[in-house]
């Protein structure tokens, strides 16, 4: 899991956790192209509410994927 979501670029917290792309997608978020933003950044470019973003982000990093999810960890 991330240490501290705050600090993590989008793109980081897709990697850690490919559910929050759903997340990113409802906002208007562009984690891909955009991706080495900051939430905060991306959130006051937008101007979207930065609080509600880090809570629906942080309610599904808590629950951490099965280890098929993490994607990140797979050998090429």
């Amino acid at each position: 899991m991330i240490a501290d979501v705050k600090d993590a670029t989008l793109a980081e917290i897709v990697t850690q956790n490919f559910r929050a792309a759903a997340i990113f997608e409802k906002f208007g978020l562009d984690f891909c192209c955009r991706g080495n933003r900051k939430v905060l950044d991306a959130c006051n470019d937008k101007k979207i509410d930065y609080n509600e973003v880090i809570y629906e982000i942080e309610k599904i990093l808590i629950n951490e994927p099965y280890e098929s999810e993490k994607f990140h960890l797979w050998n090429s």
